[in-house]
């Protein structure tokens, strides 16, 4: 277990995906890193998935031993994982949503987590509330919790670019937060940052107070009362930076979506139900969608985001049952 989470709960469909692997490919899969609503308790619903990075030795060895169960030809998905990585798959579970799972290599994970990271779709995701569920070693679980250290120190880089200074550790998180969904295109609500950190609060606050305090140890922050500030203000070098930064990462991230269509099985039906759990937007989709998807689902899904979108820039505020219970009114009218 990680040293943040030492007493985990795993989801059974989780716990059934490492065991598969672990036989499958016995050799290949080096860790498992946990994060997501499954751990943070922010409303998973019956279809929700857990999400997992699988860290893995060699990409297409690890999918010729797991083609049982990850559908893909091996050497076409390890292309596309050196491509731009990680993959995302999908392995169904005995019990609930299955696992999204996030597979990468030890090398691109190392450098995805460092500073010549070339977006922030890792960093993102995991400089919060994680757990190390399962390591080959103890000498890899040591290396993973580095890792992840690593990169909550590397947010002193960008965080303070975008906070308001002086800014207290609750600050601080929020903005993390809110920067990182902002670097990708996601079916998420308005008031998901908040959720987020109010399911965190207690173990983000603990983590980045000592972040922070490092950072004023080490001289790159400055104590101002009860918060801090950059001890040098950012030039415009520093905001041209993080800002092309964010635009790289968010363009990667679209293109991500455009690999899902190769390597998620199901991915319509994965995001029709993100996107009625997360706004109350329904989308129904039959079985002549499922089989034709680039023909006949994504349109119906695409109508689905753009919809989303204007019920947003409609009830900025709104949180998520009071978006649910408007979408219903408004679907009980047209009837």
């Amino acid at each position: 277990m990680s040293a943040e989470n030492p007493v985990v709960a795993i989801p059974p469909d989780l716990a059934k995906a490492i065991e598969q692997l672990e036989g499958l490919c016995p050799d290949q899969l080096l860790a498992t890193v946990f994060f997501g609503s499954h751990l943070l308790g922010t409303s998973p619903g019956q279809h929700s998935a857990a999400d997992a990075f699988f860290v893995v030795d060699d990409y297409r060895r690890f999918y010729q031993g797991a083609r049982t169960i990850i559908n893909g030809w091996p050497p076409m998905m390890a292309a596309l994982n050196r491509a731009l990585p990680p993959n995302v798959v999908y392995l169904p579970g005995p019990v609930s949503g299955g696992v999204k799972a996030f597979i990468i290599s030890a090398r691109d994970f190392r450098r995805a987590m460092g500073s010549r990271a070339k977006d922030h779709f890792c960093r993102g995701r995991l400089s919060q509330q994680v757990a190390v569920v399962h390591a080959r070693d103890r000498s890899t679980a040591r290396r993973m919790d580095d890792l992840l250290a690593q990169a909550r120190r590397q947010t002193l880089e960008w965080v303070p670019v975008y906070a308001s200074a002086p800014f207290d550790v609750s600050e601080f998180c929020k903005t993390m937060l809110r920067v990182s969904y902002g670097a990708e295109v996601r079916p998420e609500s308005p008031d998901r940052v908040d959720e987020v950190f109010a399911s965190e609060r207690d173990i983000l606050t603990r983590l980045y107070q000592a972040v922070l305090d490092t950072g004023a140890t080490d001289g790159k922050l400055l104590r101002d009362g009860t918060g801090f500030r950059r001890a040098v203000d950012p030039t415009w070098r520093d905001r041209m930076r993080w800002r092309v930064y964010f635009a790289r990462s968010k363009i990667r991230a679209t293109l991500r979506w455009a690999k899902y269509v190769l390597t998620f099985s199901g991915w319509p039906r994965y995001i029709a139900h993100k996107l009625e759990r997360r706004t109350g937007i329904r989308i129904e989709l039959t079985d002549a969608q499922m089989r034709w998807p680039l023909l006949l689902a994504w349109p119906k899904v695409a109508r689905g985001l753009i919809a989303l979108k204007r019920h947003q820039k409609q009830f900025p505020g709104a949180r998520n049952e009071d978006r649910h219970e408007d979408r219903h009114k408004e679907q009980n009218e047209k009837t």
